[in-house]
């Protein structure tokens, strides 16, 4: 394309006063998003190789003064750091043959960033072995839409284009490390693995490790090294709820070395608490999309969690919100439970709207995330409720461990707004020495009467449903009790039984 060229402000200039230094006799093609449909802040950075190269919050920024030594037939470092909300369509080309046209032949990668603000789009692609040695413009086109289908000259809405220089250059005499993956994650610990380079270093490799992001040099003292046919390392040792970054490169000769890898990023996990009662009501956070309490933790779906001010909170001034076309897990802290003890889970929670409800699923298990929750606490299809209510539910875990409550949240679009708030975890008092072999209850499930009988003086029963919400309470001051259900609707139940400051709770099926 032979047109007219744009600045770093996306300002039309002359080909005369060409800002490319690649493109002395010609112009790319322009490609300026319209700044008045800009998502967020765009792109706040790119690391290219080992460069960052921070950007305005503006839709076209050229970085092309400086110039990045890529070598070929190694893995070419891109990381791309989003501001926007949405997922973004991306799209990277190199001007290998210094045409002044980005063809199809020359995409070098397409991705899609993830809608969490920010985040972080790995879109490193290997340089083809083959590639022209010298300099060349690379353009990163990126856009809400408008780069599904791939468009170096893109000047539509929601999008954000960048063009740099890169030096192909020929591949090292010891080869770099690529795909650094970091597992196995706890509180004090985590294992790195890599690539093995082909060929494998004569003498190995040695790693870095840091609790800042500043890529190690030349210089660096390493943290330790592995043999040459080892491509993992299990690092110990390690501070809870601290992020970490983790360098690797080969060691071929006594005096030669590969540049250090890209890093591997991974933060460690919370201790569990053990001490009770916990509670939550955001009001320490700034407002704002996934950003949670420390030790928390969340997925989504579809839409994002948010810290907001809107609707006003039960509490203070922040709630935890989730708003349209929804479908997300958030999960509290982990926290220490015993098995044969009984807590309570709770939360308050309104809808901006009682026209069309929420599925809000709450569950109980070994770790923040969906596959664990293996305890539903409660399901519920179309909640609506436009005033602040508070739910509670007790959980009796049959093994001791470290558990996490999580909140799962589904609906379609509208409705408009879901908010929670004031969190807690408490343990129920005197449950541990209800002795569960003096006690019965029957018939289960029920149609009209439910029988208890215990050892000692039941002071009273409470019935609840599955939303949390009392539906009957009777004072029974007697070891045995009849409680009528008749008049409940069919469904599930749970059945508190106090006696002596001692509770159980059981699930009855109601016919």
């Amino acid at each position: 394309y032979k047109v007219v060229p744009y600045n770093s402000l996306g300002d039309a200039l002359g080909c005369v006063n060409e800002t490319f230094t690649t493109s002395a006799n010609g112009c790319y093609c322009p490609s300026v998003p319209n700044p008045n449909f800009m998502d967020g802040n765009g792109i706040t950075n790119v690391q290219l190789g080992n460069s960052d190269f921070p950007t305005p919050a503006i839709t076209y920024y050229d970085h092309s003064a400086t110039t990045v030594d890529l070598p070929q037939g190694v893995n070419a470092n891109l990381q791309i750091t989003f501001a926007t909300g949405y997922t973004y369509g991306t799209n990277v080309w190199i001007d290998f043959d210094n045409s002044y046209t980005f063809d199809e032949s020359e995409l070098v990668i397409s991705a899609t960033s993830l809608n969490t603000n920010p985040t972080t789009l790995d879109a490193s692609f290997v340089m083809s072995s083959t590639a022209p040695l010298g300099v060349h413009k690379m353009r990163i086109g990126s856009a809400d839409s408008g780069q599904f289908t791939p468009d170096p000259c893109y000047s539509g809405n929601y999008g954000v284009t960048l063009d740099f220089n890169v030096n192909v250059v020929a591949p090292p005499s010891c080869m770099p490390v690529n795909g650094l993956v970091s597992s196995a994650v706890t509180s004090n610990s985590a294992t790195v693995t890599w690539s093995a380079t082909n060929p494998a270093p004569g003498i190995g490799y040695e790693y870095y490790v840091s609790t800042t992001n500043a890529a190690p040099t030349a210089a660096t003292t390493p943290s330790g090294s592995v043999a040459a046919n080892v491509n993992t390392v299990s690092l110990a040792s390690l501070s809870p709820e601290t992020t970490y970054y983790v360098w690797v490169r080969s060691v071929c000769t006594s005096t030669d070395s590969s540049t250090w890898s890209s890093a591997s990023i991974f933060t460690t996990l919370c201790v569990a608490m053990t001490t009770l009662p916990w509670s939550e009501n955001f009001d320490s956070m700034t407002t704002g999309t996934n950003l949670f309490p420390s030790c928390w933790a969340n997925s989504n779906t579809l839409k994002t969690w948010s810290i907001s001010s809107y609707e006003t909170a039960n509490s203070g001034m922040n709630s935890l919100r989730r708003t349209w076309s929804t479908d997300g897990w958030a999960f509290t802290p982990t926290v220490s439970l015993l098995s044969g003890s009984t807590y309570s889970f709770s939360y308050f929670v309104v809808t901006n709207d009682d026209v069309v409800g929420y599925d809000i699923t709450v569950a109980a298990g070994l770790g923040q995330s969906e596959a664990n929750m293996t305890e539903t606490l409660s399901t519920v299809t179309g909640y609506q409720g436009p005033t602040w209510t508070e739910f509670t539910y007790e959980f009796s875990p049959t093994v001791s461990g470290d558990y996490a409550f999580g909140l799962h949240v589904a609906a379609d679009n509208p409705p408009n707004g879901i908010n929670f708030d004031d969190f807690k975890i408490d343990t129920v008092l005197g449950t541990s020495t209800f002795n569960d072999q003096a006690f019965n209850f029957y018939p289960n499930p029920v149609k009209d009467i439910l029988n208890l009988n215990y050892s000692k003086n039941i002071s009273n029963v409470a019935v609840y449903n599955l939303l949390g919400q009392q539906v009957e309470v009777k004072i029974v001051n007697s070891n045995q009790s009849q409680i009528d259900m008749s008049h409940l609707a069919g469904g599930t139940y749970m059945v508190k039984i106090t006696a002596n400051d001692q509770t159980k709770t059981i699930k009855v099926i109601k016919q």
